[in-house]
């Protein structure tokens, strides 16, 4: 009978203990796999038609965060008119078609969280590809990377561009271009 009741003690404290090990269990493969992910590099967030930054249909199903790849295809013309931020920015792919993406009125852009860097025509395609900064404000983090075919500029009026470069450029014979009494620092 003492036995009984010890054994019927224990049976809530073995269901506790499975519990608690098949969420430890459950929360190592998620983390696992998470970091499998990361490792393989997740495909870049894509735009794909829209205006903007914020109504454009991204693949992921919302607009990149500071931690994601983000990826504006060739033969799009966005603007960004709200703060916006992403972990790297690629501006063209293999299409010959001409990319714009311009900031506008009440936008910025952020490039600084897996890499920060910038990447224009990466595959080298005889296209324009234009980041406009305008009166607005640009901050790249990484290396900033413009292919030396097609043109490939960064145009800055009245606005702000920070480069805080750990690597240096990649740049052949683009263009950096300020057309008014915009600023362009270089730290790092």
């Amino acid at each position: 009978s003492d036995r009984g009741f010890q054994i019927g003690q224990m049976i809530p404290s073995l269901y506790r203990y499975k519990e608690g090990f098949a969420k430890t269990y459950l929360g190592l493969v998620l983390l696992f796999l998470g970091s499998l992910n990361s490792a393989q590099g997740a495909p870049p967030n894509t735009a794909s038609g829209g205006t903007t930054w914020a109504n454009t249909a991204w693949s992921y199903g919302h607009v990149p965060l500071p931690d994601e790849e983000a990826l504006i295809p060739s033969g799009l013309t966005l603007n960004i008119d709200a703060a916006a931020e992403c972990g790297s920015l690629t501006i063209g792919d293999a299409t010959n078609s001409a990319t714009t993406l311009t900031i506008i009125a009440g936008g910025s852009l952020v490039i600084e969280g897996t890499s920060g860097d910038l990447i224009m025509n990466p595959s080298n395609v005889a296209s324009n590809f234009i980041l406009d900064v305008g009166a607005y404000t640009l901050y790249v983090k990484g290396t900033p990377t413009l292919s030396a075919t097609g043109t490939n500029a960064i145009t800055v009026s009245s606005g702000t561009i920070d480069f805080v470069i750990t690597a240096g450029f990649t740049w052949s014979t683009e263009d950096l271009t300020m057309t008014g009494a915009g600023t362009i620092n270089f730290s790092g």
